[in-house]
């Protein structure tokens, strides 16, 4: 079951979904994702060609289901979904919500427009950069204590340049006039954004709850800085 697991759990990144309408392929997708939520594994396993359905029996697919379940929790839905060509098979990727974390889902077709193979990679967080955290609430701190000296000076030469002592004032008293007064970090994230690294506090404000995000370039200083409100999923 090991090497099953980790044949099913190979690394794959997430691809926006492409608009119109489903084509077959899709369609056979999303029913075999949702027989197998639902526990109907003979119905999630009739598409699959020969090779897979011996490989990977109805038996099999209840065990991998479990596995799911343990590590990312129940499914929630289908987020977007994405066509594209693999070493020449045609590949269709589900990106689905969990409980706990989402989920990309590759479903591989033959030429016969059978399953021939599926990828579930649950798309885990990043674990938190500590010394990046402690830049992220030292700025965050300073700029709502109106220190803005000393929230730019984390700032590497080209958001310095841009963003300076001024404009953090005027970017402070812009988002205090709309969301209200800053009160506390209740959570603290970490992402990769076209290969920055990002801190995200996600704060509450007077009105709203806010993602401070701090981007870092290569170097460890701050490329970047954005607040706004945090965005529902």
């Amino acid at each position: 079951m090991g090497l099953l697991t980790s044949l099913l759990f190979t690394t794959f990144f997430a691809i926006p979904a492409a608009k119109g309408m489903q084509s077959p392929i899709e369609s056979a997708a999303r029913e075999m994702l949702g027989n197998m939520n639902a526990g109907r594994f003979e119905a999630a396993s009739k598409d699959f060609n020969e090779k897979l359905r011996t490989t990977v029996p109805p038996s099999m697919l209840e065990e991998i289901q479990l596995q799911i379940v343990a590590q990312v929790g129940r499914f929630q839905l289908v987020s977007a979904a994405h066509q594209q060509s693999e070493d020449g098979a045609r590949v269709i990727e589900l990106m689905a919500r969990y409980e706990k974390a989402p989920v990309s889902i590759r479903v591989v077709f033959d030429a016969s427009d059978h399953i021939a193979t599926i990828h579930f990679d649950p798309i885990l967080p990043i674990p938190i950069d500590k010394a990046l955290e402690a830049i992220a609430r030292d700025l965050l701190t300073n700029f709502t204590a109106k220190r803005f000296d000393a929230a730019a000076k984390y700032f590497n030469a080209d958001l310095a340049k841009q963003l300076t002592s001024p404009g953090l004032a005027t970017l402070g008293k812009n988002v205090t006039d709309k969301y209200g007064a800053f009160r506390s970090v209740n959570e603290v994230h970490q992402r990769l954004e076209q290969g920055y690294r990002i801190i995200d506090l996600i704060s509450t404000y007077g009105v709203s709850t806010m993602a401070v995000s701090v981007v870092f370039d290569a170097e460890g200083r701050v490329a970047g800085l954005r607040i706004g409100p945090l965005a529902k999923s």
